[in-house]
């Protein structure tokens, strides 16, 4: 199956009607265009046409052109032969890229080396990538709805899924801190969804004013396997900035990254997001949010780690506006704000954000909740650091034992071991399903 994308724009004085049948033609090399099929469809003068034709033939031409062959008007006239603008491209399901491919990715001894356009190929589902260092272009790389962007191959051979290891092979998208690294711009009209999947990346040295890393806009992809780290904002989201997004990120690192304002680790700004076994750590914002800022819309955080980010208020978690954030199996440790509280839930207009705390344990960082006599009773089954009473099957301040709490002052920093020790946390098996 091919597709053909044109401008109907040939010589007016040629084409005196409108065509309504042709003939599909192509050729290889040098060699003489063969016919391939007849078909009608009516093209408009100067009118954009894109159309899917299929045909029996095994052959993948070079060249292929429209040859006109009656109008309206008078049927027998032969017109013209017109040369097809845009491309023709077979369907296959499955592209791959490597660095440096130099072919049109229809297997890994013909790879591409250009990930950006194999995934706006025809047909295409999935995107295997292997292991190696890839700089984006233009504004970024741009996702695709129904294509699953895929690394961790190796770099040689002919590996399938089951040969796929991330961390054993990584696979970088640079940014050469001039760009963000992936751009999803786009529309309310025309989102980009979940169906929209990048697994298996490092995403790095991105820099742009908001979301260094990753920029959503109108974009609600599924992030997976992915380490985010080194990358910049001048203002918002260096790691990853969302607006009007309801991304899911699923075992993803957000680390070391570096925003002048807000968000360092990750903001959401009229968003919902689910973040799920992901650590967000060593992550800096000049004013707040070292490493989450919230403004506006419902976010759920599910086994997550929040450790050694650093900012002005709300190292840790920055909350505003009418934001609703849901913690659960989190740990919030070692974070430093530089004036006032770890966790800070700012009253905006009238706005009070809304904090519901469950399984959790947010202990050794300089400061906890900043008003924490207005949520404690969203906080169940918890260890908080302030939070001196057994309410709600939550246990009073003390020391969960850690087996490896590194001291705040030492932020930011990506180390420690927030396990559980198994012979003194006082925590151990006091959570609630």
């Amino acid at each position: 199956r091919i597709q053909f994308i044109y401008d109907n724009e040939y010589d007016d004085a040629t084409l005196t009607s409108n065509p309504k049948t042709f003939r599909l033609e192509g050729k290889l090399g040098g060699a003489d265009y063969v016919p391939l099929l007849e078909a009608s469809l009516p093209l408009n003068r100067n009118e954009y046409v894109a159309h899917f034709l299929d045909f029996d033939n095994e052959v993948f031409y070079d060249h292929y052109r429209l040859v006109f062959l009656e109008t309206y008007g008078d049927p027998a006239v032969y017109i013209a032969e017109v040369q097809l603008y845009g491309r023709a491209e077979l369907e296959l399901p499955v592209r791959y890229v490597k660095v440096g491919g130099t072919g049109k990715g229809t297997s890994w001894e013909d790879a591409s080396g250009d990930l950006q356009a194999v995934i706006y190929k025809i047909g295409v589902n999935e995107v295997w990538v292997a292991e190696g260092n890839y700089i984006t272009t233009m504004n970024g790389l741009r996702m695709k709805n129904g294509v699953a962007i895929l690394g961790g191959f190796p770099n040689s051979g002919n590996p399938d899924l089951s040969n796929r290891d991330w961390e054993l092979h990584p696979t970088i998208l640079d940014g050469e801190g001039n760009r963000s690294v992936i751009y999803n711009w786009f529309f309310e009209n025309d989102p980009l969804t979940a169906s929209a999947v990048l697994d298996g990346f490092t995403i790095t040295n991105g820099q742009n004013h908001t979301g260094g890393g990753i920029h959503n806009h109108y974009a609600s992809p599924t992030l997976e396997n992915l380490v985010i780290r080194l990358n910049k904002a001048y203002n918002s989201g260096a790691g990853i900035y969302n607006r009007y997004s309801s991304a899911i990120l699923k075992n993803v690192s957000i680390r070391e990254n570096e925003s002048d304002y807000e968000g360092g680790g990750i903001s959401n700004t009229e968003s919902a997001i689910q973040l799920i076994n992901t650590t967000i750590s060593g992550n800096y914002a000049g004013s707040r949010g070292g490493g989450i800022h919230n403004d506006i819309g419902t976010n759920i955080a599910t086994n997550i780690v929040i450790s050694g980010n650093v900012s002005y208020q709300g190292s840790g978690i920055y909350n505003s506006n009418r934001s609703t954030l849901w913690l659960t199996n989190a740990t919030v440790s070692g974070n430093r704000a530089e004036e006032n509280s770890v966790i800070y839930n700012q009253e905006e207009d009238g706005q009070k954000p809304v904090m519901h705390i469950r399984n959790s344990i947010i202990y050794g960082n300089s400061d906890g909740i900043n008003n924490l006599e207005d949520v404690k009773s969203n906080i169940y089954y918890s260890l908080v650091q302030g939070l001196m009473e057994n309410i709600q099957s939550n246990i009073a301040e003390v020391d969960p034992n850690f087996e490896e709490m590194i001291d705040f002052n030492d932020a930011p920093f990506a180390d420690g071991d927030y396990h559980l020790s198994p012979v003194s946390s006082v925590a151990i098996n006091k959570g609630n399903a």
